[in-house]
C-alpha cells in the first residue's frame, strides 16, 4: 500500500484535515500523548530514552528550542581531572557549558540509548508562551504517536484524572 501522496483515498495526501494533525480542535481538548508544562523563561530538562525497539533509530525534535550538545561543566581542581585527579575522565556535573554547540534535534536515539538535555529557557530565547511540538522527526514514528506537547504557560499544571 502506498501511504504518501494521493493514492486513491489510501494515502496521507488524501486526508482532508491533515494540516490539523496536532490541533486540539479535532478532539476538543488535549491530545492523548503527553503534555509537559513549564513556565515561560524557566530552565528545564528533558531525558530521552529508548529502552527497546527495532532497527530504526529516532530523532527527537522540540520546536522553538535549542539545547547544548554537551551540557556538562568543566571540572576545576588542582589535580586536573575528575574524580580525584583521574586523567581522561570528563565532567559529570550537569550545567551550562559555554563551549558547547547548541542543537534543536538529537538523532541516533536507538535501543538502550539515553540522553539528557538542559534547556535554558522554556518558550525559546524570547520565552514565548504557547504549545511547542516535540516529536520523532521521522514520518513513521510521528504517525505512530511518538509526539507530544510542551505547554509553556504561567497557568498551573492540571491535576491528573482520577483512575
Amino acid at each position: 500500500m502506498h501511504l504518501f501522496g494521493h493514492a486513491g483515498g489510501a494515502g496521507y495526501g488524501d486526508v482532508p484535515n491533515a494540516h490539523m494533525a496536532y490541533s486540539n480542535a479535532l478532539i476538543g481538548g488535549d491530545p492523548q500523548t503527553p503534555v509537559l508544562y513549564a513556565k515561560p523563561g524557566q530552565p528545564f530538562r528533558t531525558h530521552i530514552l529508548l529502552p527497546t525497539g527495532g532497527s530504526r533509530g529516532t530523532t527527537f525534535q522540540l520546536d522553538g528550542h535549542v539545547w547544548s550538545v554537551n551540557p556538562f561543566q568543566s571540572e576545576k581542581s588542582d589535580t586536573g581531572g575528575y574524580p580525584m585527579g583521574t586523567p581522561g575522565v570528563g565532567s559529570v556535573r550537569f550545567g551550562y557549558n559555554p563551549m558547547s554547540m547548541y542543537i534543536g534535534a538529537r538523532e541516533s536515539i536507538l535501543p538502550a540509548a539515553h540522553f539528557s538535555f538542559m534547556h535554558p529557557s522554556a518558550g525559546g530565547s524570547n520565552a514565548i508562551p504557547g504549545d511547542y511540538l516535540y516529536r520523532d522527526y521521522g514520518a513513521y514514528g510521528n504517525t505512530s504517536g511518538l509526539w507530544g506537547l510542551l505547554r509553556v504557560t504561567n497557568e498551573a499544571e492540571p491535576a491528573p484524572p482520577a483512575q
